[in-house]
């Protein structure tokens, strides 16, 4: 590769020199007399499958973008090149392709069409034994364990509780040496592959499952001294080399655990793959001081005129987790000198943040925050209270809300900020509840926390379950909408929290619980905790299992009637005549 050029970008009135590189279209002729590689797939676990493959083989390989891309990546393969093609047979860019390869001059060309091709390769594959195994419905997993894969010889195979079943099999064809388990599984899978002893690596937040993949990366390659950023939101060929590590930095924010991990490391240049997260690496370059390169581009592969052109990277793209989050309504309440401020979550997903709020009066400016980490369910509303006095001006306030908020605790990547007008209330809130107690039903999958409402109004209540314990991970749980609670009133409300085993109920001795509460359905902001020992009840299915036994005796008492061929009436079963006319029974 070889420089372009080199830029001074200059942001937030800090200036900042980071060289853009741009790869030459030389780059993308490879040498090898081998195999090489193309996918012909819109399906990111197809292309991915067959990159790494391609590296597992030290062959080159590309992948398709589009339909019109199918005749492009040609250019950059030579003709005497045996060429593999990878098509999808169910959502390929291009139908037919090896005709379409074999048009432009190519002689060798064998195509696979596959509906599983991760499995299919995986079986192609020969001395490969080690394997790592990831869900795919988590894709930013499946960049973490890239530059490992390629470095420790690995595969990796996608799993869940639909396909377990296949991967077991396949499996069971090789002489496996070493299985590594990383992020999130399904349980099916976890005890399917138990049998083989498997390493695992789940720390329940990405990055710092990213960071624990990047330490073994660096047990085998002990030279390394430059890394790749990402945030694992697209495949790239670089991502896939295994010639760097790829830490994952945030979209805005670069987490803390991932600032302290490159200021210990011996990386000594990072390479930023996209421009899209320039932002989080300016904070790299300027807060611990190594070089960050930018690689956004590459050579044009059909150029044409007398300047050469340039073209933006082949990337495919990843499922992404889009988070929202946004403020429903900010209000100073006079009658108890707060600020409450209520979050709305605006995606289906659940979200934890961080806030620091500056609020604005006519001559002063005072500054509030969270301690600690809020959490929010998906599609839900939270309300903070900050004790704050504002020496009674209390007119024309304002407040500037800078949130940092992510998909865990510990990855609060992204940043929400704006600023807002603040309304003024005086509204004292005088509800008051009681946790009476929790309990688990295994029938139902729901925990039933019984709450009490103790104060002189009704009540709206919104529970939640803390730091639960399940499948190797903790979760939190609450409910989409508050429950209203009458004065005097006890309500049970239920939680779904589905499929919890005897193992975990073993792992979480006690269960912790929080109830937000108050007066307004949107300004739960008055909190009451609680902690109880796991208990649960199965009574139900000894009901249901009573009442069809009930069901069982009455419908053989029917069908064991005597029917009078006379009159037509059901006698008893020991009846020798008709209770109605009389005629003598068979």
């Amino acid at each position: 590769m070889f420089l372009r050029g080199v830029f001074v970008l200059k942001k937030l009135g800090l200036l900042t020199i980071i060289t853009l590189i741009i790869i030459s279209s030389s780059v993308f002729v490879f040498a090898q007399d081998e195999d090489h590689v193309i996918v012909n797939s819109q399906d990111w676990q197809d292309v991915y499958s067959s990159i790494l493959y391609a590296k597992l083989e030290g062959v080159g390989s590309h992948f398709l973008t589009s339909t019109r891309h199918g005749r492009i990546v040609l250019n950059m393969v030579e003709k005497d090149k045996k060429v593999f093609l990878v098509s999808s047979r169910e959502t390929p860019f291009v139908v037919g392709y090896r005709a379409t390869v074999l048009s432009d001059g190519f002689d060798d060309v064998e195509e696979i069409i596959s509906r599983d091709i991760n499995l299919d390769l995986a079986e192609r594959l020969v001395g490969i034994n080690n394997y790592v195994v990831i869900d795919d419905d988590y894709g930013y997993n499946a960049i973490s364990v890239a530059s490992y894969a390629v470095v420790s010889n690995s595969y990796v195979l996608f799993a869940n509780e639909r396909n377990i079943d296949d991967v077991v099999d396949f499996l069971s064809t090789k002489n496996v040496n070493n299985i590594l388990l990383y992020g999130n599984l399904d349980r099916e899978v976890k005890d399917g592959l138990g049998v083989y002893s498997p390493e695992v690596i789940n720390e329940g937040d990405r990055f710092d499952n990213n960071l624990e993949i990047v330490d073994k990366y660096l047990a085998i390659n002990t030279d390394s001294k430059q890394t790749l950023m990402s945030n694992g939101e697209f495949i790239e060929d670089s991502i896939m080399s295994g010639v760097d590590p790829v830490i994952f930095i945030g979209k805005v924010n670069v987490p803390d655990q991932v600032r302290e991990y490159i200021k210990k490391s011996p990386f000594q240049v990072a390479i930023l793959i996209g421009n899209e997260l320039i932002g989080a690496a300016q904070f790299i370059r300027q807060q611990i001081g190594i070089p960050v390169f930018v690689k956004f581009a590459q050579g044009a592969r059909t150029p044409s005129g007398s300047i050469s052109q340039v073209e933006d990277l082949d990337r495919f793209p990843m499922p992404r987790y889009n988070l929202l989050l946004g403020i429903y309504e900010i209000r100073y309440n006079s009658a108890t000198r707060q600020l409450e401020v209520t979050f709305e979550n605006r995606v289906n997903l659940a979200t934890y943040f961080l806030s620091t709020i500056t609020i604005s009066t006519a001559t002063d400016e005072f500054i509030v925050g969270d301690e600690d980490v809020v959490f929010i369910d998906k599609g839900g509303y939270k309300t903070i209270v900050y004790d704050v006095d504002l020496g009674g001006e209390e007119n024309d306030l304002s407040a500037y809300v800078y949130t940092l908020f992510g998909e865990s605790k510990k990855s609060l990547e992204n940043v929400f900020e704006g600023n807002f007008n603040i309304s003024s209330v005086t509204i004292l809130d005088d509800s008051s509840i009681e946790i009476i107690s929790l309990v688990y039903d295994v029938g139902r999958n729901e925990f039933v926390v019984e709450i009490r409402n103790t104060g002189e109004v009704d009540v709206f209540v919104s529970p939640e379950i803390i730091d639960l314990f399940f499948n190797d991970e903790f979760y939190d749980y609450s409910l989409e909408e508050p429950v209203m609670i009458g004065v005097g009133k006890t309500e049970k409300i239920r939680i779904v929290v589905d499929d919890l085993t005897e193992e975990d109920i073993a792992e979480n001795e006690f269960v912790r619980i929080a109830a937000y509460y108050g007066q307004r359905e949107r300004a739960l902001f008055k909190v009451v905790f609680a902690e109880f020992e796991f208990a649960y009840k199965k009574a139900d299915y000894y009901i249901y299992i009573l009442i069809g036994v009930l069901l069982l005796l009455l419908l053989l008492l029917e069908f064991s009637k005597k029917k009078c061929e006379n009159c037509k009436h059901k006698n008893k079963r020991r009846a020798k005549r008709c209770a109605k006319c009389h005629h003598k029974l068979k």
